[in-house]
């Protein structure tokens, strides 16, 4: 079918009563048949409680100097977005980052079931939802979810400053790599600077290697995120100071 006929149908069908009803009954379906054909992709689930849009973007920054990653830009991530995501990811792809958002209890796992994530990262657990789940342990249980379903093979990436991330790694079955300012942080960032008009910047040492990270970035507040993205570099074989 030429591209124009193709494009003239779709318009079409987008305006026919119950379209995008029918849409969200069918993607779920169409990703879950569509991942079966996506073994050879390695896919990044993000959540949190803040900055998991920005530790999505930055480490589709780092992965893409190992390989094919299409970047989405955006902060959508809800269910119907994390299956066209999906759906949208090719068999040619290395790696496909998604971020996860935990709006009510229960929100995660078709998402989870569907994506099936070999790396998953976890920025920090605050308040957000609090009404839906009535206490922030609950909401640290919703989104360690993302942890407990990563394979044998699977890496967990954890926020070593955060209690209720870090604690998170008992229910990982693979590997955990952590990151922070604590001393037990796998990837851990030292004299962490940003007085305006400086950038953020700070030495970070992993694996007795110590390197300047030098960000574009306004603000302290952004150091989770790029800790964050470049343990996930590290972790599947990208040289810290490639990431």
């Amino acid at each position: 079918m030429k591209e124009g006929v193709r494009s003239l149908l779709l318009d079409a069908a987008q305006h026919m009563p119950g379209w995008w009803r029918m849409r969200s009954l069918l993607l779920p379906h169409a990703a879950a048949l569509h991942r079966k054909r996506l073994g050879g992709v390695t896919f990044v689930g993000i959540t949190g409680s803040a900055g998991k849009t920005t530790t999505k973007l930055l480490t589709t920054a780092v992965l893409s100097t190992a390989g094919r990653i299409r970047p989405w830009a955006g902060t959508m991530n809800n269910a119907e977005h994390i299956m066209s995501v999906v759906f949208a990811t090719k068999p040619t792809d290395d790696y496909c980052a998604i971020e996860f958002s935990a709006g009510s209890p229960g929100s995660l796992d078709r998402s989870l079931a569907t994506v099936k994530p070999r790396i998953g990262v976890v920025t920090s657990i605050g308040t957000d939802h609090l009404k839906a789940y009535h206490s922030i342990g609950a909401i640290a249980e919703e989104k360690a979810k993302l942890i407990a379903c990563l394979p044998q093979d699977g890496i967990a990436v954890l926020n070593a400053d955060d209690p209720l991330v870090i604690s998170m790694a008992s229910k990982c079955s693979g590997r955990v790599l952590s990151y922070g300012s604590a001393e037990s942080a796998f990837l851990r960032a030292e004299g962490v600077r940003s007085a305006w008009p400086e950038r953020l910047s700070f030495w970070v040492s992993c694996q007795n290697k110590k390197i300047e990270v030098k960000t574009q970035l306004c603000g302290t507040h952004w150091t989770t995120a790029v800790l964050a993205a470049l343990t996930v570099g590290v972790a599947i074989g990208i040289p810290l100071e490639v990431a």
